[in-house]
């Protein structure tokens, strides 16, 4: 969701043939082609780390899986790609262990230690 954040032009809602509403982004497509495929094969890469994911014992029986949101191509220069607003990414569950479990550790720690080691 936060890689298409720049490119947004709206919000669009839908309602199904079985009444629940589904949100839609809006968003412009980048002009070059590269940047489109790039995404395109990322989604891809999601899907392919789900059906792993499910041949596993363990993230099976907790039902762990990535988000996949569904992309349509409405014209050459835009997309509608879903919003579901349930999901929650890694980072937030990053920033609330960080919150929670270490809370003298700052959010930006392993950023710095990394740069740190960078200089060295």
């Amino acid at each position: 969701k936060q890689w298409y954040q720049r490119r947004v032009r709206g919000r669009l809602f839908i309602r199904g043939s079985n009444g629940k509403v589904y949100p839609y982004l809006m968003v412009n497509t980048s002009s070059h082609v590269k940047l489109a495929r790039s995404e395109e094969r990322f989604l891809q890469l999601l899907r392919m780390f789900n059906k792993s994911l499910v041949q596993r014992k363990e993230s099976c029986r907790r039902n762990l899986q990535w988000s996949v949101p569904k992309v349509v191509a409405t014209a050459p220069t835009s997309r509608l790609i879903e919003d579901n607003t349930s999901n929650i990414s890694v980072l937030e569950i990053y920033r609330w262990y960080c919150k929670n479990r270490t809370p003298e550790m700052e959010v930006d720690a392993p950023i710095a230690y990394y740069y740190e080691q960078l200089g060295r």
